[in-house]
């Protein structure tokens, strides 16, 4: 269902989406087939359906910056799936969503991959009750929402991601301690963010539209 609008004379509007969003999640889901297991169709319904929960949520919970609400899929969604472009995740793989505020980059990457194992972790209460709604009215299984803080976590994961947590030069250290031997940090920056520190293999992914896929590699 798409999200609909109020205007000045009280009527409702369809806010349209640009035809260049639904051509990426198709090249996507193309680079992914063997891997995902629902059509193209259920993908973007998910999808609708996260923006209209997402949308209806904002107001109380304040989920994502006000200035971003009319622009979700280019600032939000299509930035999420980076990783998926790039070949990054592999079938199956065990992933921690840090900070994740409304979901993001987690639950976009999990209405395109249901095979992952994610768990979704923030300290904010009103959040963390969202996503629960989120992962019931989209049907997704395979999610653990947890409120809490990453250093109170007793597991570790193959892939953690951190796109708002806070600045990288002191959430990265505790994000680390979350990997696997062998396992990737993703993080979600604005493109003049200092990485330098991170040390290690790195690597710097520029994202259409703004901001850069970091990707560490223990």
């Amino acid at each position: 269902m798409p999200f609909l609008r109020k205007n000045k004379s009280a009527k409702f509007v369809e806010k349209p989406v640009d035809n260049s969003v639904y051509d990426y999640i198709l090249n996507i889901y193309n680079i992914n087939h063997k891997i995902i297991t629902v059509t193209y169709a259920d993908i973007i319904e998910s999808f609708r359906r996260y923006e209209v929960l997402i949308k209806a949520g904002n107001y109380r919970k304040n989920l994502i910056s006000p200035r971003d609400v009319e622009n979700l899929w280019k600032k939000h969604f299509i930035p999420s799936l980076k990783p998926l472009e790039m070949d990054l995740i592999q079938p199956g793989t065990k992933c921690l969503d840090a900070g994740c505020g409304a979901g993001l980059p987690g639950m976009p990457l999990k209405i395109m991959r249901r095979d992952l194992d994610l768990t979704l972790i923030d300290a904010n209460r009103k959040k963390t009750l969202f996503l629960q709604n989120v992962r019931e009215e989209l049907g997704l299984t395979g999610i653990t929402v947890i409120q809490g803080r990453v250093e109170e976590l007793p597991d570790k994961f193959d892939i953690v991601f951190s796109r708002a947590m806070g600045k990288p030069e002191v959430t990265v250290p505790l994000l680390k301690e979350r990997l696997n031997p062998g396992g990737k940090l993703l993080l979600w920056t604005g493109k003049r963010e200092k990485t330098d520190f991170l040390g290690g293999s790195c690597e710097e992914i520029d994202i259409d539209g703004g901001g850069k896929l970091v990707v560490f590699k223990r």
